[in-house]
């Protein structure tokens, strides 16, 4: 059985034989020993390993409560006698190494542990003076002792630049290299740095050579990004969501598949307040709950939050009030958006996500900023088979959503004439409709008639 990496998202990207050698690196604060703790407890959970740890600078006590931070549950396998952990003493050269060998000997594969961690195996190599003798020992104790025992060896890397002639000498010694890092988007104005991992090398499958952008919290797990049979098992949950409002069907279909992307621009954002009373996200909101799907609404406005959760309160049907997020204002960032919906998504299997205010992003963040997002964001939620209706306020029509279009498959439009409050479909489903515009009281009439206690 192949081992796992630790990143959740790439465990089927990523398969790592037993005898391979991986090295994770990349700048201090990016993550790589949190990666290599990860991939630790992954292992001791579903192979049934054991692990040993090997620090050259911080204590056990440090490297525990810095995991659990993280929330990774370290301490759990540590006190369970999964994962032993060991500080090296204060040697030099050809001392360091011995221990270090001597140790991987007595509790390495084959003996105690399978999965040998070694942080950080910069330091180490610096310690023997010459590539000759760095390539030696990596080679006949390390590498070879790996591959006749099957375990897997786990080193951790420091980078930099100029690329050192030990980071050289991991990466070739290492089967798989992942590459750790913190990076800012030049076109985003907010100094919000993106954590990502890099596959650098891979001896058994091919590599996409391209980041993926990684969070680290409750483990660590690629963000915009899910392992190809979790979406699979998650989409197959999904299912369509009737339109049974005959105006309404005509206009977008009558039904609405998972993983739709709807965008409802407001063209009158002074006069239409775009919030839970509007026809049409009522109506779409509690036909999904009819029909049994999880619901959610995300707002940065504290206004409309407590209008929202004044509105759930006084309604009587408990069963058609969905979930009320209200997201900071102060992290107005795309990529706390994207966080967010992951997490709804993948861990409470949200069917229906509402988000509004996006406007407020895209003013702060720019297009530059927002659109590497949109695209993660469309990606996981239509393979994730999530519906998801964005509302904009377009307060400035110089900032006309342009962007927002290329990621929706349907667009409507709201706006204000002499009946009253109506919606232009600009996009659809249905291509060759007739029908295009719909007006707020047709909607209405659908609530009044099917929603509403006999």
């Amino acid at each position: 059985m192949d081992y796992l990496i630790g990143i959740d998202g790439l465990e089927e990207h990523l398969p790592i034989p037993p005898g391979a050698v991986l090295t994770i690196e990349g700048p201090p604060g990016s993550g790589k020993s949190f990666t290599a703790l990860a991939t630790a407890i992954k292992n001791v959970e579903v192979r049934g390993s054991r692990a040993l740890y090997i620090s050259l600078a911080e204590t056990k006590d440090k490297i525990i409560e810095r995991a659990e931070s993280v929330g990774l549950p370290l301490s759990e396998y540590v006190d369970a006698r999964k994962i032993e952990i060991v500080r090296l003493p204060i040697l030099s050269g050809e001392d360091l190494v011995d221990f270090i060998t001597d140790l991987i000997m007595d509790k390495g594969p084959g003996r105690w542990a399978d999965i040998v961690i070694i942080d950080n195996a910069t330091a180490v190599l610096k310690t023997l003076r010459g590539y000759d003798r760095q390539r030696a020992w990596l080679q006949t104790v390390l590498y070879e002792f790996t591959t006749k025992e099957k375990g897997l060896l786990i080193l951790i890397a420091e980078s930099g630049t100029p690329v050192t002639t030990e980071q050289n000498l991991l990466e070739y010694v290492a089967d798989i290299v992942l590459e750790l890092g913190l990076r800012a988007n030049p076109k985003c104005p907010l100094m919000v740095l993106d954590r990502y991992v890099l596959v650098k090398k891979h001896r058994f499958a091919p590599i996409i050579d391209a980041p993926y952008l990684v969070e680290i919290k409750n483990g660590v797990r690629t963000l915009g990004h899910v392992s190809p049979s979790l979406a699979i098992n998650i989409r197959s949950r999904k299912r369509p969501l009737p339109i049974k409002c005959p105006r309404l069907a005509e206009v977008i279909g009558g039904e609405i598949p998972p993983g739709t992307s709807i965008l409802i621009i407001n063209r009158r954002p002074g006069l239409i307040r775009a919030n839970h009373r509007l026809g049409l996200i009522s109506y779409l909101g509690t036909q999904a709950m009819k029909e049994g799907m999880s619901v959610a609404v995300l707002t940065l406005s504290s206004t409309y939050f407590n209008e929202m959760m004044k509105a759930a309160e006084e309604s009587v049907e408990e069963a058609y009030i969905p979930m009320f997020f209200h997201l900071d204002p102060g992290k107005s960032h795309p990529k706390y958006f994207l966080n967010v919906e992951h997490s709804l998504s993948v861990d409470k299997g949200v069917d229906l996500i509402f988000t509004g205010h996006l406007e407020r992003i895209l003013d702060v963040a720019g297009v530059g900023c927002l659109a590497p997002y949109l695209n993660l964001r469309y990606s996981l939620l239509s393979n994730l088979g999530v519906t998801n209706v964005t509302v904009y306020n377009l307060r400035n029509p110089a900032n006309y959503p342009y962007l927002l279009i290329m990621w929706s498959d349907i667009v409507i439009e709201v706006d204000v004439d002499e009946e009253g409050i109506y919606y232009d479909i600009k996009e659809s489903l249905r291509p060759r409709m007739r029908i295009k515009r719909i007006h707020e009281r047709d909607i209405k009439e659908c609530i009044q008639a099917e929603f509403s206690n006999p």
